[in-house]
């Protein structure tokens, strides 16, 4: 039997879709959120810059982004590469990064 392993820095980053914490994930991307809106208002622009980079590569947001993909109103419609994500097995393989 082998086992496929996958290399990864974060032990904790679940590899199957139904395994993942989704309110963690909330949590961590409402979190960047209000400390990109605090710097902003202080006028940390530099900061800001920073935080919204950190926010675009998280795993976290990354996540999100293709669940509300998969679980919205407009699911049926194709994607950049004409593929529909239907079903939990073809959303499964989270996404890169």
């Amino acid at each position: 039997m082998t086992v496929k392993t996958i290399a990864d820095a974060n032990p904790y980053h679940a590899t199957e879709w139904s395994l993942i914490d989704w309110g963690t994930a909330r949590r961590m991307v409402r979190r960047l959120q209000a400390r990109i809106v605090k710097a902003l208002k202080q006028g940390y622009h530099r900061t800001v810059k920073d935080l919204q980079r950190l926010l675009i590569r998280s795993r976290s947001a990354r996540l999100l982004a293709v669940r509300r993909l998969t679980n919205n109103k407009g699911r049926r419609t194709p994607v950049i590469d004409g593929d529909t994500w239907r079903s939990p097995h073809k959303s499964s393989k989270p996404p890169r990064g």
